[in-house]
């Protein structure tokens, strides 16, 4: 029993031994490096600089790679003393955490405070920005309340920053009221852009009401898109409007606003005023009043217009030299035949084919707009070999029996909004058996735009998907390969483009409006951003575009129908008016987003 005992004491010493060893590697491996780390980290709070050095610079090298770094981090951003709380937020920031997540709320909010109060402008400015990212805090009041003192900077740049900012936000907030407030707020803003968009905002959100603001003492830019906003917001109340019609000392923009304005609103008042407005005689028409009667004629609802319509026969109307010639009335004329005014609809596809068929083409634009016009599929409307791009164009947009040898020669354009809108309008109005056989004709075509233009049509209607690989896996010059991706991307292969389609934008040698056409199909965010982009520059004179270019036939059928008719563009309006509407779509985009697209 005593030797089992000694030889049990003689392995004492070594257990003893091992268990020490043991404890000093715990101590070592564990607690040493935890106690050194919290060291560390309570040096970001140290009174003298040099402590706090040391711990900054120890999370910028850690907090990226342990999140126990980074966790104790982030508790001590509650420090009170502001210089040292931007002191943590930088060294996180080079360390690429700051960001939400990891970020909590507070610290981050206390962060977008101090850049809204900075001295700067610039980083006010990029406060008023960042607040957009918040759309899980759009309800906060902290929130708002960072927006409203945005709103009220001295800077106008941070001002226009915090209105859109608020445009964004407001369809997440839970109390859209107080959103609306900070619209109101804006509407007052001494900068009449600003002024100016915020009216609009809220006519769009159906909230614009004449006791918030005298807009009738506003500079008519302002006073224009008040005006608008009260019809939008209250179409039964067609008041404010007649008031304007009603006053000879009105502003002659306002008064032109009002008859335009008027258009919203469907009580028998409004459609009668109109109607008066619109069936000025010739003789009466002066340039003070002539917008207002352009826009009424144009605004007319579709009834009233076929009520005052006459029966004169189009011939006699294009003959009417001296009449549409004259400059004072010629928009006024256009304005009519657009809306079927001295038209005979018995016998217009004869009148048509008689004025198509003359080489001469008298007044195109008075044939321009009585075909664009024309109800879709009603008249048969013969094309000649040689007719202009736009009449050809318009032609088979509405003609009862559309031919794709008639837009043949548009695929072949070297203009690309003409190849855009060709592939548009056949998309709408052939089979799907011409489709095929376009796109294949177009694709095995030598002719690059005709390529270019078979792949566009592919992408949007899904024909010959095998034709379309193949030959953008054969194609040997670089841009035409490029639309060729772009068509199988739109039908849902090559997902990668989405990456690369909008680096494709800033190249000269490819057709931009094209490339926007694709994103626009595949419901890519950045072709709305690039248009309209509510907080820089656009890149486009869109008024240019979607006027003079009919590029408005290509974007529209991406608005959601719900929202078509609350978007008009006016192809024959003014183009102070097209101007506005086009206030009016960016508004629009910048509190909605990009509308959402069904992938292929």
């Amino acid at each position: 029993m005593a030797r089992t005992i000694l030889r049990r004491l003689k392995w004492l010493p070594m257990i003893v031994h091992l268990t020490i060893t043991v404890i000093f590697m715990i101590v070592g491996v564990v607690l040493v490096p935890r106690w050194y780390t919290h060291s560390q980290l309570n040096k970001l709070t140290a009174t003298t600089l040099d402590e706090r050095e040391l711990g900054l610079n120890y999370i910028i090298q850690r907090a990226g790679s342990d999140p126990r770094v980074l966790q104790g981090t982030i508790d001590r951003l509650g420090v009170e003393d502001p210089i040292n709380f931007l002191q943590i937020v930088n060294a996180l920031d080079r360390a690429g955490k700051w960001s939400r997540p990891p970020i909590p709320d507070d610290p981050w909010l206390r962060w977008l405070k101090t850049l809204a109060t900075d001295a700067n402008p610039n980083s006010r400015i990029n406060a008023a920005q960042l607040l957009e990212q918040l759309t899980d805090l759009a309800g906060n009041g902290r929130v708002v309340d960072l927006i409203e003192t945005c709103l009220g900077d001295k800077d106008e740049q941070v001002r226009y920053q915090a209105l859109i900012t608020a445009a964004r936000l407001v369809l997440d907030a839970t109390n859209r009221a107080t959103y609306e407030a900070l619209f109101v707020k804006a509407a007052a803003d001494p900068s009449q852009l600003i002024a100016r968009q915020a009216w609009i905002m809220l006519g769009l959100l159906g909230a614009a009401d004449d006791t918030q603001i005298d807009w009738r003492r506003q500079p008519p830019e302002v006073s224009q898109a008040a005006l608008w906003a009260l019809l939008k917001s209250n179409p039964n109340h067609p008041g404010p409007a007649l008031e304007v019609l009603a006053d000879p000392l009105a502003d002659l923009s306002l008064r032109a606003m009002a008859a335009y304005a008027l258009h919203l609103s469907p009580t028998a008042n409004a459609q009668s005023a109109l109607g008066k407005l619109a069936t000025t005689p010739a003789h009466q028409i002066t340039p003070e009043n002539r917008t207002a009667v352009w826009h009424a004629i144009l605004g007319l609802s579709d009834e009233t217009a076929a009520q005052l319509a006459t029966g004169d026969s189009l011939v006699t109307t294009l003959e009417s030299h001296a009449e549409l010639n004259a400059p004072l009335l010629e928009p006024v004329i256009l304005a009519r035949l657009y809306r079927g005014w001295g038209i005979d609809a018995e016998h217009i596809e004869q009148q048509l084919a008689a004025y198509l068929g003359n080489p001469q083409y008298p007044h195109p634009l008075a044939l321009l707009a009585v075909i664009e016009g024309l109800p879709v599929g009603q008249y048969n409307i013969a094309i000649p070999s040689d007719a202009p791009d736009m009449l050809r164009l318009a032609a088979v947009a509405v003609t009862k029996d559309p031919q794709p040898s008639d837009l043949r020669p548009l695929f072949v354009s070297e203009t690309s909004t003409l190849r855009d809108l060709a592939c548009v309008v056949a998309a709408q109005r052939f089979s799907p058996q011409q489709h095929d056989q376009l796109v294949a004709e177009l694709l095995n075509d030598f002719n690059d735009d005709a390529k270019r233009s078979g792949a566009i049509l592919a992408g949007l209607t899904g024909a010959q998907r095998d034709l379309l690989a193949k030959k953008a896996h054969d194609e040997d010059i670089w841009s035409v390969q490029q639309i060729l991706r772009l068509g199988l991307w739109m039908q849902g292969q090559h997902p990668e483009m989405k990456h690369l389609a909008p680096g494709l934008l800033t190249r000269d040698d490819l057709p931009t409006t094209t490339i926007l056409l694709a994103m626009l199909h595949r419901g890519h965010n950045g072709a709305w951003e690039y248009l309209f982009n509510p907080r820089g520059d656009q890149p486009f004179d869109l008024v240019e575009l979607l006027d003079q270019h009919r590029w408005w036939h290509v974007l529209a059928q991406y608005i959601p129908e719900l929202d078509r008719d609350d978007l008009p563009f006016w192809y024959w309006g003014d183009v102070d008016l097209e101007q506005f509407q086009i206030d009016v779509l960016t508004s629009w985009y910048a509190l909605n987003g990009p509308p959402p697209r069904p992938a292929p």
